[in-house]
Protein backbone atom coordinates (compact mmCIF):
# COMPACT_ATOMS: atom_id res chain seq x y z
CA UNK A 1 0.00 0.00 0.00
CA UNK A 2 1.42 3.37 -1.24
CA UNK A 3 1.70 6.19 1.79
CA UNK A 4 -0.75 8.56 0.69
CA UNK A 5 -3.37 5.74 0.18
CA UNK A 6 -2.46 4.65 3.45
CA UNK A 7 -3.06 8.06 5.27
CA UNK A 8 -5.93 8.61 3.18
CA UNK A 9 -7.06 5.22 4.14
CA UNK A 10 -6.31 5.72 8.41
CA UNK A 11 -8.17 9.49 8.16
CA UNK A 12 -11.52 8.24 6.70
CA UNK A 13 -11.32 5.38 9.55
CA UNK A 14 -10.81 7.95 12.46
CA UNK A 15 -13.57 10.38 10.91
CA UNK A 16 -16.31 7.05 10.23
CA UNK A 17 -15.45 5.85 13.66
CA UNK A 18 -15.31 9.80 15.53
CA UNK A 19 -19.36 9.80 13.45
CA UNK A 20 -20.26 6.86 14.42
CA UNK A 21 -19.24 7.79 18.31
CA UNK A 22 -21.04 10.66 17.74
CA UNK A 23 -24.08 8.52 16.86
CA UNK A 24 -24.20 6.49 20.17
CA UNK A 25 -23.67 9.95 22.20
CA UNK A 26 -26.46 11.27 20.72
CA UNK A 27 -28.74 8.39 21.23
CA UNK A 28 -27.52 7.81 25.00
CA UNK A 29 -27.39 11.09 26.51
CA UNK A 30 -30.30 12.63 24.07
CA UNK A 31 -32.60 10.49 23.90
CA UNK A 32 -36.15 12.31 24.92
CA UNK A 33 -34.70 15.18 21.98
CA UNK A 34 -34.35 12.18 19.44
CA UNK A 35 -37.67 10.69 20.09
CA UNK A 36 -39.91 13.29 21.16
CA UNK A 37 -41.36 14.04 17.99
CA UNK A 38 -39.71 17.87 16.91
CA UNK A 39 -38.38 19.18 13.93
CA UNK A 40 -35.04 18.89 14.93
CA UNK A 41 -34.97 15.31 16.87
CA UNK A 42 -36.87 13.78 13.91
CA UNK A 43 -34.18 15.44 11.02
CA UNK A 44 -31.40 13.37 13.32
CA UNK A 45 -33.19 10.32 13.42
CA UNK A 46 -33.74 10.21 9.77
CA UNK A 47 -30.53 10.79 8.95
CA UNK A 48 -28.85 8.29 11.66
CA UNK A 49 -31.31 5.67 10.11
CA UNK A 50 -30.33 6.15 6.39
CA UNK A 51 -27.02 6.05 7.43
CA UNK A 52 -27.28 2.76 9.03
CA UNK A 53 -29.64 1.99 6.05
CA UNK A 54 -27.41 2.26 3.26
CA UNK A 55 -24.81 -0.14 5.39
CA UNK A 56 -27.02 -3.66 5.04
CA UNK A 57 -26.74 -3.57 0.88
CA UNK A 58 -23.39 -2.63 1.06
CA UNK A 59 -22.65 -5.45 3.42
CA UNK A 60 -24.49 -7.84 1.71
CA UNK A 61 -23.46 -7.03 -2.06
CA UNK A 62 -20.00 -5.24 -1.77
CA UNK A 63 -17.86 -7.67 0.10
CA UNK A 64 -15.99 -10.49 -1.69
CA UNK A 65 -17.08 -13.84 -1.24
CA UNK A 66 -13.94 -14.94 0.16
CA UNK A 67 -14.13 -12.13 2.79
CA UNK A 68 -17.81 -13.32 3.76
CA UNK A 69 -16.71 -16.63 4.12
CA UNK A 70 -14.03 -16.19 6.21
CA UNK A 71 -15.86 -14.20 8.36
CA UNK A 72 -19.73 -15.38 8.11
CA UNK A 73 -20.03 -14.17 12.25
CA UNK A 74 -18.98 -10.54 11.56
CA UNK A 75 -20.69 -10.34 7.94
CA UNK A 76 -24.31 -11.27 9.19
CA UNK A 77 -23.66 -9.26 12.66
CA UNK A 78 -22.86 -6.12 10.61
CA UNK A 79 -25.92 -7.00 8.16
CA UNK A 80 -28.31 -7.62 11.07
CA UNK A 81 -26.93 -4.98 13.15
CA UNK A 82 -27.42 -2.03 10.55
CA UNK A 83 -31.15 -3.39 9.25
CA UNK A 84 -32.17 -3.23 13.58
CA UNK A 85 -30.52 0.38 13.85
CA UNK A 86 -32.55 1.45 10.49
CA UNK A 87 -35.66 0.29 12.29
CA UNK A 88 -35.22 1.99 15.61
CA UNK A 89 -34.41 4.91 14.46
CA UNK A 90 -36.78 4.82 11.33
CA UNK A 91 -39.34 4.46 14.27
CA UNK A 92 -37.88 7.50 15.66
CA UNK A 93 -38.36 9.89 13.26
CA UNK A 94 -41.63 8.71 11.71
CA UNK A 95 -43.45 6.91 13.86
CA UNK A 96 -44.17 8.82 16.70
CA UNK A 97 -48.04 9.58 16.71
CA UNK A 98 -50.47 11.72 19.42
CA UNK A 99 -53.50 9.42 20.04
CA UNK A 100 -55.69 11.68 19.20
CA UNK A 101 -54.47 11.26 15.37
CA UNK A 102 -52.96 7.68 16.18
CA UNK A 103 -54.57 5.01 13.29
CA UNK A 104 -55.85 2.14 14.15
CA UNK A 105 -53.60 -1.19 13.87
CA UNK A 106 -53.73 -3.38 11.22
CA UNK A 107 -51.71 -6.37 10.28
CA UNK A 108 -49.85 -6.69 6.76
CA UNK A 109 -52.34 -8.36 5.03
CA UNK A 110 -54.18 -5.17 4.79
CA UNK A 111 -51.54 -3.24 3.30
CA UNK A 112 -49.93 -6.14 0.99
CA UNK A 113 -51.79 -8.89 -0.59
CA UNK A 114 -50.74 -12.25 1.35
CA UNK A 115 -49.24 -13.38 -1.70
CA UNK A 116 -47.70 -10.18 -2.08
CA UNK A 117 -46.41 -10.59 1.59
CA UNK A 118 -45.17 -14.67 1.25
CA UNK A 119 -43.20 -13.48 -2.12
CA UNK A 120 -41.19 -10.98 -0.17
CA UNK A 121 -40.36 -13.34 1.81
CA UNK A 122 -39.52 -15.98 -0.49
CA UNK A 123 -36.60 -13.01 -1.96
CA UNK A 124 -35.40 -12.32 1.25
CA UNK A 125 -34.76 -16.53 1.39
CA UNK A 126 -33.32 -15.96 -1.96
CA UNK A 127 -30.69 -13.06 -0.79
CA UNK A 128 -29.67 -14.97 2.36
CA UNK A 129 -29.53 -18.36 0.31
CA UNK A 130 -27.07 -16.35 -2.15
CA UNK A 131 -24.97 -14.95 0.66
CA UNK A 132 -24.46 -18.15 1.88
CA UNK A 133 -23.09 -19.65 -1.16
CA UNK A 134 -26.01 -21.55 -1.40
CA UNK A 135 -27.73 -21.03 -4.47
CA UNK A 136 -25.84 -20.22 -7.89
CA UNK A 137 -27.35 -16.94 -8.36
CA UNK A 138 -25.86 -13.46 -9.51
CA UNK A 139 -26.20 -10.05 -8.38
CA UNK A 140 -28.30 -9.23 -11.59
CA UNK A 141 -30.67 -12.37 -11.27
CA UNK A 142 -31.41 -11.60 -7.22
CA UNK A 143 -32.72 -8.22 -8.44
CA UNK A 144 -34.52 -9.17 -11.39
CA UNK A 145 -36.25 -11.89 -9.01
CA UNK A 146 -37.41 -8.64 -6.21
CA UNK A 147 -39.45 -7.36 -9.76
CA UNK A 148 -41.75 -10.48 -10.48
CA UNK A 149 -42.18 -11.56 -6.66
CA UNK A 150 -42.29 -8.01 -5.32
CA UNK A 151 -42.51 -4.57 -7.38
CA UNK A 152 -44.91 -5.87 -9.80
CA UNK A 153 -47.59 -6.54 -7.41
CA UNK A 154 -47.58 -3.22 -5.31
CA UNK A 155 -47.05 -1.19 -9.01
CA UNK A 156 -50.47 -2.99 -10.14
CA UNK A 157 -52.33 -1.75 -7.19
CA UNK A 158 -50.99 1.68 -8.10
CA UNK A 159 -52.23 1.23 -11.44
CA UNK A 160 -56.11 0.38 -9.97
CA UNK A 161 -55.70 4.12 -8.45
CA UNK A 162 -56.44 5.61 -11.93
CA UNK A 163 -59.39 6.81 -12.79
CA UNK A 164 -60.44 3.96 -14.75
CA UNK A 165 -59.24 0.75 -12.31
CA UNK A 166 -57.56 -2.37 -13.94
CA UNK A 167 -59.94 -4.82 -12.28
CA UNK A 168 -63.00 -3.03 -13.49
CA UNK A 169 -62.40 -5.64 -16.73
CA UNK A 170 -62.20 -9.29 -16.94
CA UNK A 171 -58.57 -8.52 -18.23
CA UNK A 172 -57.41 -6.79 -14.80
CA UNK A 173 -58.77 -9.72 -13.18
CA UNK A 174 -56.73 -12.42 -15.06
CA UNK A 175 -53.28 -10.55 -14.47
CA UNK A 176 -54.23 -10.02 -10.93
CA UNK A 177 -54.68 -13.47 -10.23
CA UNK A 178 -51.82 -15.33 -12.39
CA UNK A 179 -49.42 -12.77 -11.42
CA UNK A 180 -48.15 -14.77 -7.78
CA UNK A 181 -47.74 -18.09 -9.83
CA UNK A 182 -45.81 -16.55 -12.91
CA UNK A 183 -43.49 -14.88 -10.59
CA UNK A 184 -42.45 -18.09 -9.15
CA UNK A 185 -42.02 -20.09 -12.34
CA UNK A 186 -40.17 -16.93 -13.61
CA UNK A 187 -37.80 -17.10 -10.87
CA UNK A 188 -37.57 -20.89 -10.85
CA UNK A 189 -35.88 -20.37 -14.62
CA UNK A 190 -33.00 -19.12 -13.14
CA UNK A 191 -32.48 -22.30 -11.62
CA UNK A 192 -32.72 -24.31 -14.87
CA UNK A 193 -30.37 -24.80 -17.70
CA UNK A 194 -30.01 -21.86 -20.07
CA UNK A 195 -32.47 -23.11 -23.40
CA UNK A 196 -35.52 -24.83 -24.41
CA UNK A 197 -36.65 -25.52 -20.55
CA UNK A 198 -35.71 -22.45 -18.59
CA UNK A 199 -37.26 -20.59 -22.16
CA UNK A 200 -40.26 -22.50 -21.27
CA UNK A 201 -40.39 -21.37 -17.52
CA UNK A 202 -39.86 -17.58 -18.37
CA UNK A 203 -42.88 -18.15 -21.27
CA UNK A 204 -45.46 -17.45 -18.09
CA UNK A 205 -44.19 -14.11 -16.80
CA UNK A 206 -44.26 -13.15 -20.46
CA UNK A 207 -47.90 -13.57 -20.38
CA UNK A 208 -47.83 -11.92 -17.50
CA UNK A 209 -46.25 -8.68 -19.43
CA UNK A 210 -48.38 -9.04 -22.49
CA UNK A 211 -51.54 -8.46 -20.09
CA UNK A 212 -50.48 -5.74 -19.09
CA UNK A 213 -49.17 -3.82 -22.10
CA UNK A 214 -53.04 -5.11 -23.62
CA UNK A 215 -54.42 -3.63 -21.00
CA UNK A 216 -51.98 0.13 -21.30
CA UNK A 217 -52.76 0.03 -24.66
CA UNK A 218 -56.30 -0.15 -24.79
CA UNK A 219 -56.42 2.88 -21.95
CA UNK A 220 -54.93 4.73 -23.94
CA UNK A 221 -56.45 4.19 -27.75
CA UNK A 222 -59.89 4.29 -25.88
CA UNK A 223 -59.39 7.43 -23.61
CA UNK A 224 -56.42 9.14 -25.02
CA UNK A 225 -52.81 10.57 -23.22
CA UNK A 226 -54.44 12.83 -20.93
CA UNK A 227 -54.35 13.20 -17.69
CA UNK A 228 -50.55 12.72 -17.23
CA UNK A 229 -51.26 10.07 -14.14
CA UNK A 230 -52.90 7.43 -16.42
CA UNK A 231 -50.70 7.88 -19.22
CA UNK A 232 -47.51 7.12 -16.94
CA UNK A 233 -49.39 3.69 -15.79
CA UNK A 234 -50.13 3.10 -19.36
CA UNK A 235 -46.59 3.43 -20.71
CA UNK A 236 -45.48 1.40 -17.44
CA UNK A 237 -47.42 -1.66 -18.42
CA UNK A 238 -46.13 -1.58 -21.91
CA UNK A 239 -42.58 -1.35 -20.83
CA UNK A 240 -43.47 -4.03 -18.97
CA UNK A 241 -43.77 -6.34 -21.47
CA UNK A 242 -40.37 -4.99 -23.73
CA UNK A 243 -38.61 -6.31 -19.90
CA UNK A 244 -40.71 -9.45 -20.64
CA UNK A 245 -39.55 -10.50 -23.72
CA UNK A 246 -35.56 -9.53 -23.29
CA UNK A 247 -36.27 -11.99 -19.77
CA UNK A 248 -37.55 -14.55 -22.33
CA UNK A 249 -34.20 -13.89 -24.66
CA UNK A 250 -32.05 -14.30 -21.74
CA UNK A 251 -33.59 -17.42 -20.59
CA UNK A 252 -33.22 -19.02 -24.16
CA UNK A 253 -29.42 -17.74 -24.45
CA UNK A 254 -30.26 -15.80 -27.29
CA UNK A 255 -28.41 -12.83 -28.31
CA UNK A 256 -30.44 -10.35 -29.92
CA UNK A 257 -29.20 -7.28 -32.07
CA UNK A 258 -25.77 -8.80 -31.18
CA UNK A 259 -25.85 -8.54 -27.14
CA UNK A 260 -24.09 -11.20 -24.92
CA UNK A 261 -24.79 -11.73 -21.42
CA UNK A 262 -25.54 -9.87 -18.67
CA UNK A 263 -26.43 -7.00 -21.48
CA UNK A 264 -29.54 -9.35 -22.27
CA UNK A 265 -30.63 -9.75 -18.76
CA UNK A 266 -30.02 -6.22 -17.56
CA UNK A 267 -32.25 -4.82 -20.43
CA UNK A 268 -34.92 -6.79 -18.70
CA UNK A 269 -34.12 -5.69 -15.60
CA UNK A 270 -34.06 -1.87 -16.85
CA UNK A 271 -37.44 -2.38 -18.24
CA UNK A 272 -38.90 -3.88 -15.36
CA UNK A 273 -37.46 -0.93 -12.86
CA UNK A 274 -36.48 2.12 -14.83
CA UNK A 275 -39.62 1.11 -17.75
CA UNK A 276 -42.86 -0.06 -15.15
CA UNK A 277 -41.75 1.22 -11.68
CA UNK A 278 -40.36 4.81 -12.36
CA UNK A 279 -43.85 5.51 -14.63
CA UNK A 280 -45.33 3.92 -11.89
CA UNK A 281 -44.12 6.01 -9.39
CA UNK A 282 -44.56 9.63 -11.04
CA UNK A 283 -48.07 8.52 -11.79
CA UNK A 284 -49.14 8.07 -8.00
CA UNK A 285 -47.10 11.50 -7.40
CA UNK A 286 -49.00 13.43 -10.32
CA UNK A 287 -52.33 12.25 -8.42
CA UNK A 288 -51.23 13.35 -5.19
CA UNK A 289 -49.59 16.45 -5.84
CA UNK A 290 -52.38 18.61 -7.89
CA UNK A 291 -50.59 21.33 -8.67
CA UNK A 292 -52.07 24.17 -9.81
CA UNK A 293 -49.51 26.66 -9.99
CA UNK A 294 -48.73 26.52 -13.85
CA UNK A 295 -44.60 26.59 -13.85
CA UNK A 296 -44.73 23.96 -10.71
CA UNK A 297 -46.89 22.16 -13.07
CA UNK A 298 -44.57 22.51 -15.94
CA UNK A 299 -41.63 22.13 -13.88
CA UNK A 300 -42.89 18.53 -12.63
CA UNK A 301 -44.74 17.70 -16.27
CA UNK A 302 -40.73 17.86 -17.79
CA UNK A 303 -39.59 15.68 -15.23
CA UNK A 304 -42.01 12.78 -15.72
CA UNK A 305 -41.57 13.50 -19.67
CA UNK A 306 -37.60 12.46 -19.06
CA UNK A 307 -38.64 9.45 -17.02
CA UNK A 308 -41.41 8.03 -19.38
CA UNK A 309 -39.41 9.07 -22.57
CA UNK A 310 -36.07 8.20 -20.74
CA UNK A 311 -36.28 3.95 -20.79
CA UNK A 312 -36.55 3.69 -24.47
CA UNK A 313 -34.04 6.42 -25.71
CA UNK A 314 -31.22 4.77 -23.33
CA UNK A 315 -32.59 1.13 -24.67
CA UNK A 316 -31.47 2.75 -28.18
CA UNK A 317 -28.64 4.59 -27.14
CA UNK A 318 -26.56 1.08 -26.82
CA UNK A 319 -27.37 0.38 -30.66
CA UNK A 320 -27.25 4.04 -31.98
CA UNK A 321 -23.90 4.55 -30.25
CA UNK A 322 -22.47 6.45 -27.01
CA UNK A 323 -23.62 10.29 -27.85
CA UNK A 324 -27.04 8.90 -27.72
CA UNK A 325 -26.24 6.60 -24.46
CA UNK A 326 -25.12 9.97 -22.86
CA UNK A 327 -27.75 11.96 -23.60
CA UNK A 328 -30.47 9.06 -22.74
CA UNK A 329 -28.78 8.59 -19.58
CA UNK A 330 -28.79 12.38 -18.97
CA UNK A 331 -32.24 12.97 -19.56
CA UNK A 332 -33.35 9.83 -17.53
CA UNK A 333 -30.99 11.04 -14.59
CA UNK A 334 -32.61 14.79 -14.55
CA UNK A 335 -35.96 13.01 -14.70
CA UNK A 336 -35.36 11.09 -11.26
CA UNK A 337 -33.97 13.40 -9.37
CA UNK A 338 -36.60 16.23 -10.53
CA UNK A 339 -39.38 13.16 -9.31
CA UNK A 340 -37.30 12.72 -6.10
CA UNK A 341 -37.18 16.53 -5.13
CA UNK A 342 -40.98 16.59 -5.70
CA UNK A 343 -41.53 13.72 -3.63
CA UNK A 344 -39.37 15.32 -0.48
CA UNK A 345 -41.40 18.49 -0.75
CA UNK A 346 -44.98 16.56 -0.66
CA UNK A 347 -43.66 13.63 1.85
CA UNK A 348 -44.86 16.03 4.89
CA UNK A 349 -48.78 15.58 3.60
CA UNK A 350 -48.41 11.69 2.86
CA UNK A 351 -50.46 9.90 5.40
CA UNK A 352 -49.74 7.40 7.59
CA UNK A 353 -45.81 8.49 9.23
CA UNK A 354 -44.30 4.87 7.68
CA UNK A 355 -45.40 6.02 4.27
CA UNK A 356 -43.34 8.97 4.70
CA UNK A 357 -40.22 6.98 5.85
CA UNK A 358 -40.51 4.59 3.10
CA UNK A 359 -41.26 7.92 0.43
CA UNK A 360 -38.75 9.43 1.91
CA UNK A 361 -35.64 6.89 2.08
CA UNK A 362 -36.98 6.22 -2.06
CA UNK A 363 -36.15 10.16 -2.88
CA UNK A 364 -33.01 9.97 -0.64
CA UNK A 365 -31.87 6.92 -2.40
CA UNK A 366 -32.00 8.67 -6.17
CA UNK A 367 -28.94 11.09 -5.53
CA UNK A 368 -26.38 7.71 -5.32
CA UNK A 369 -28.36 6.06 -7.77
CA UNK A 370 -28.60 8.29 -10.50
CA UNK A 371 -25.23 9.59 -9.17
CA UNK A 372 -23.49 6.28 -10.21
CA UNK A 373 -25.41 6.24 -13.55
CA UNK A 374 -24.52 9.56 -14.27
CA UNK A 375 -20.24 8.98 -13.64
CA UNK A 376 -21.35 5.31 -15.98
CA UNK A 377 -22.94 7.54 -18.64
CA UNK A 378 -20.15 9.77 -18.91
CA UNK A 379 -17.52 7.23 -18.77
CA UNK A 380 -18.84 6.04 -21.33
CA UNK A 381 -18.22 8.86 -23.34
CA UNK A 382 -16.24 11.13 -23.64
CA UNK A 383 -13.96 9.70 -20.49
CA UNK A 384 -12.62 6.62 -20.06
CA UNK A 385 -15.03 4.39 -18.08
CA UNK A 386 -15.10 4.37 -14.45
CA UNK A 387 -17.68 1.76 -13.61
CA UNK A 388 -17.63 -1.57 -15.22
CA UNK A 389 -20.94 -3.77 -15.41
CA UNK A 390 -20.67 -6.00 -12.33
CA UNK A 391 -19.92 -2.67 -10.19
CA UNK A 392 -23.11 -1.02 -11.79
CA UNK A 393 -25.01 -4.03 -10.59
CA UNK A 394 -24.64 -4.14 -7.06
CA UNK A 395 -24.56 -0.59 -6.44
CA UNK A 396 -26.31 1.19 -8.69
CA UNK A 397 -28.74 -2.03 -9.12
CA UNK A 398 -29.33 -2.59 -5.71
CA UNK A 399 -30.00 0.94 -4.19
CA UNK A 400 -32.21 2.00 -7.22
CA UNK A 401 -33.98 -1.55 -6.73
CA UNK A 402 -34.04 -1.60 -2.96
CA UNK A 403 -33.76 2.09 -2.05
CA UNK A 404 -35.48 4.02 -5.05
CA UNK A 405 -38.25 1.36 -6.29
CA UNK A 406 -38.95 -0.79 -3.37
CA UNK A 407 -39.20 1.78 -1.07
CA UNK A 408 -41.00 4.25 -2.92
CA UNK A 409 -43.66 1.43 -4.54
CA UNK A 410 -44.33 0.52 -0.93
CA UNK A 411 -44.54 4.04 0.55
CA UNK A 412 -47.51 4.88 -2.09
CA UNK A 413 -48.84 1.96 -1.27
CA UNK A 414 -49.24 2.24 2.24
CA UNK A 415 -50.72 5.99 1.89
CA UNK A 416 -53.08 4.36 -0.69
CA UNK A 417 -54.29 1.26 0.93
CA UNK A 418 -54.55 3.05 4.79
CA UNK A 419 -56.73 5.82 3.68
CA UNK A 420 -60.36 5.14 3.05
CA UNK A 421 -62.11 5.46 0.41
CA UNK A 422 -64.95 9.23 1.30
CA UNK A 423 -66.82 9.72 -1.76
CA UNK A 424 -67.31 7.88 -4.86
CA UNK A 425 -69.04 9.32 -8.36
CA UNK A 426 -70.12 8.29 -11.62
CA UNK A 427 -69.46 9.62 -15.17
CA UNK A 428 -72.05 8.25 -17.23
CA UNK A 429 -70.40 10.01 -20.33
CA UNK A 430 -67.60 7.64 -20.06
CA UNK A 431 -67.14 4.02 -22.09
CA UNK A 432 -65.79 2.65 -18.29
CA UNK A 433 -66.84 3.18 -14.76
CA UNK A 434 -64.93 6.49 -13.74
CA UNK A 435 -64.00 6.65 -9.97
CA UNK A 436 -63.33 9.65 -8.64
CA UNK A 437 -62.42 8.40 -4.97
CA UNK A 438 -61.56 11.01 -2.40
CA UNK A 439 -58.85 8.70 -0.17
CA UNK A 440 -59.37 10.69 3.94
CA UNK A 441 -57.20 8.78 7.04
CA UNK A 442 -58.72 8.35 9.59
CA UNK A 443 -58.09 11.51 11.93
CA UNK A 444 -56.75 13.54 9.21
CA UNK A 445 -58.91 16.70 7.06
CA UNK A 446 -60.31 16.01 3.88
CA UNK A 447 -57.19 17.73 1.60
CA UNK A 448 -55.21 14.08 1.35
CA UNK A 449 -56.63 12.60 -1.60
CA UNK A 450 -55.98 9.60 -4.06
CA UNK A 451 -55.87 9.62 -6.79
Amino acid sequence: MSPVIRQIFIVHSVYIVGIVLLFAVLTLLFTPELSGGTGLGRFLAGAICLFWFCRVPVQLFFYGPELRTQNPVAHWAFASSGFFLSIVYGVAAFGIRSRKSAMTWRPITSVLPLSTAMAAWEWLVLVALRAAHRIDLGIIGILFSLAPLVIVPLGLQLVEAVPIPLTDTRLGHLTQSVVPVCALVAVASFFLPIGIFAALAAIPWLFVCLLNAVSGSLRIFRHGPSPLSRLCSSVGQLYLFIGGIWFLFSRMGARPLGFYEPIVLLTAVHFHYAGFAAPILAGALLRFLRLSDSYQRRALHAAVGCVLIGPALLAAGFVLGPRAKLAAALMLVIGEAGLAAWTLLAVGRVKPRWAQLFLALSAVSVIPAMLFAGLWAVGEYPFQPMLNIPQMAQVHGTINAIGSVFCGVFGWTLHMRYAQPAKESFDENSDYRWHRIRWQAPGTSTHSQWP
